[in-house]
C-alpha cells in the first residue's frame, strides 16, 4: 500500500512538473525575444537585421532555460516536501493501526481474565 500510493505520487508529480518547467520555458523564450526585438526594432529605426534575429533566438533561449530550470528546483523541493508529509502521515497510520491491535487483544485478554 505504502509503495503504490509513493508511485501515484511520483507520477503525479513528475507530469505536474513536466508541464509547469514546458510552460515556463516558453514564457521566458517569448518574453526574452521580444524584448531583444523590440530594442534591436527602436534602436536601429525600424529595420530588422539577421543578427538581431538570431540575438533574440539566443537570449529568449538562455532565458526559457533559466526560468524552466528555477521552476525544476522548485518543483523538486515540493515534491520532497509533500514526499516527506505523506511518509509521515503513512507511518502514523500505521503506527496507531498496530495500537489498536494491541489494545484489541490486552482487552481480549482481560475478558477471559
Amino acid at each position: 500500500m505504502l509503495s503504490g500510493s509513493i508511485l501515484a505520487h511520483i507520477m503525479t508529480g513528475l507530469r505536474r512538473a513536466t508541464g509547469r518547467i514546458i510552460l515556463w520555458f516558453l514564457i521566458g523564450f517569448v518574453a526574452a525575444a521580444a524584448i531583444v526585438e523590440g530594442v534591436a526594432f527602436a534602436a536601429s529605426s525600424g529595420h530588422f537585421y539577421a543578427l538581431t534575429h538570431i540575438a533574440a533566438l539566443v537570449m529568449g533561449i538562455a532565458f526559457g532555460y533559466a526560468a524552466g530550470l528555477t521552476v525544476l528546483v522548485i518543483e523538486v523541493v515540493r515534491f520532497l516536501v509533500k514526499g516527506l508529509q505523506d511518509l509521515e502521515r503513512d507511518v502514523r497510520g500505521e503506527f496507531t493501526g498496530g495500537e489498536r491491535i494491541v489494545e484489541g487483544i490486552v482487552q481480549n485478554i482481560e475478558k477471559r481474565l
